[in-house]
């Protein structure tokens, strides 16, 4: 009986799923899948458990992160003799998005550095390339700019300046080693049920809020561009 090619080459495609490189890439799917996993399971003690960063604990740090730079923005403009501004960057959330974002980020980019050094100096940089970025895109689309540093000492181009990236890298080092392990283990201890709801909710909510704030925009972005 004649054999045909694909039952010739059967024993052979076999043979090439217990190679090395083959056996590496079903390992490195595995770890890959079993990181998702440990990212949406409130569990303790498995490999990805205990003290791991999980969606959900994303989810509050951005709540957090956006809530803390609202209520420090806000005072700032206070004290600046601006009155009562309420610098939350959005119409019907008290989230500012810049603050959680950079929250999740530097815990996500800094939470295992042990040198304070490299959390300070990696802080700094990256605040100000994320400043410079905004707000040239700012300008470059919408045509607006939340703030200008032109009058700063040692600004550059007006879009960050030295003395806030370095502010910056100093809350990148209290975040990282004073705020995140005392925060990470209330996340911990807060009943798994009762976590889930409040991010199931933020996690409807805060996306729909953003989607309506980015229409309310729209009219003033034109008004802004036709005057």
């Amino acid at each position: 009986m004649r054999k045909t090619g694909i039952e010739w080459n059967e024993p052979q495609s076999r043979a090439a799923l217990y190679t090395p490189a083959a056996l590496r890439r079903r390992w490195r799917r595995r770890e890959l899948f079993g990181k998702l996993r440990g990212m949406f399971t409130l569990e303790n003690g498995g490999k990805y458990g205990e003290s791991a960063l999980n969606f959900y604990k994303i989810v509050y740090i951005y709540a957090l992160g956006g809530l803390v730079g609202t209520v420090w923005e806000t005072t700032f403009e206070f004290l600046n003799g601006n009155g009562f501004v309420w610098c939350n960057g959005s119409i019907f959330t008290p989230f500012n998005f810049v603050y959680g974002a950079g929250g999740v980020v530097i815990i996500l980019c800094l939470r295992k550095r042990k040198k304070w050094r490299e959390v300070f100096l990696i802080g700094s940089i990256g605040a100000g390339a994320v400043e410079y970025v905004l707000s040239f895109l700012e300008e470059l689309f919408p045509g607006t700019r939340s703030w200008d540093y032109s009058d700063y000492f040692l600004n550059i181009d007006g879009r960050t300046n030295i003395p806030y990236m370095l502010f910056f890298g100093a809350l990148c080092v209290v975040v990282v080693f004073l705020v995140w392990q005392p925060l990470n283990s209330w996340l911990d201890s807060l009943p798994k049920r009762v976590m889930k709801v409040l991010v199931v909710i933020l996690a409807v909510h805060h996306p729909c809020r953003s989607v309506a704030d980015a229409c309310r925009s729209v009219p003033l972005f034109r008004a802004h561009g036709g005057a």
